[in-house]
């Protein structure tokens, strides 16, 4: 039953990141002509919100992480295979060889990770957090990377900081991310606006800060974990304060 489970949910997701990574970006491609780079947030979006699908098709915490092992292993051997094609390099697009190969194990870990502290490690009663800090990543790293290519004119020069990122980018998300995570606990987690309200205040400005000193993609792993980390003491202290 167990195994039953897992992989009905696994062709569920498998389904799922088909037609929302690939049939819709591709139509929206073709058919706006928008430019790879949306393609690329897209993705990135797309993964994001399948966090929602695994705490709605799985009832345990570990039928999940083993669909996110499973996942993981599709799709290693599954785009290895797909490099060697032509069509790769237009549904997938790369800045660097092998980076979309990377990127969707890196966000299959990152979930799998979230799972496994916020509802396996902590219990069901903090799932929310994991969504929480999934889309603090998926919405404030969309929007710096868009806004910040497409409107950034001041440019963050210190040695800390990974590439050419800037303040309207570094704004961006921290407005962005600071609104998921209001959004999310408010209406996802059924927090008091007290604690929505700090959470956000609290993690937006930790979110942005990690998200300019993650180099080479980390950002898909340090974001969420940072954000989780953070969300976690709010919640912890505001209910000292019973809030």
């Amino acid at each position: 039953m167990m195994m039953i489970e897992v992989l009905k949910g696994s062709a569920i997701l498998v389904a799922y990141y088909v037609l929302a990574a690939g049939v819709v970006a591709q139509l929206l491609r073709l058919i706006f002509r928008i430019p790879q780079e949306w393609v690329r947030k897209i993705y990135h979006m797309a993964y994001t919100l399948s966090i929602f699908l695994f705490f709605e098709i799985f009832s345990t915490w570990y039928n999940a992480l083993l669909s996110v092992l499973l996942l993981m292993v599709l799709f290693f051997v599954g785009l290895a295979v797909a490099q060697s094609l032509p069509l790769y390099s237009k549904i997938c697009p790369e800045r660097r060889h092998g980076e979309f190969k990377f990127h969707i194990i890196a966000a299959q870990f990152s979930i799998g990770l979230l799972i496994l502290v916020f509802w396996g490690l902590l219990g069901s009663d903090f799932y929310y957090i994991a969504v929480s800090s999934a889309m603090v990543w998926g919405v404030g790293d969309a929007s710096a990377a868009l806004v910040g290519k497409s409107f950034g004119k001041r440019k963050i020069s210190h040695p800390w900081v990974d590439g050419a990122k800037t303040v309207e980018g570094a704004l961006s998300m921290l407005v962005s991310a600071g609104i998921a995570v209001f959004l999310t606990l408010l209406f996802y987690g059924d927090k008091s606006l007290p604690v929505c309200f700090l959470a956000a205040a609290l993690v937006a400005p930790v979110a942005t800060a990690v998200e300019l000193v993650s180099g080479k993609g980390s950002d898909t792993l340090t974001i969420p974990a940072a954000s989780g980390a953070v969300t976690l003491l709010v919640i912890t202290l505001m209910a000292q304060w019973n809030l």
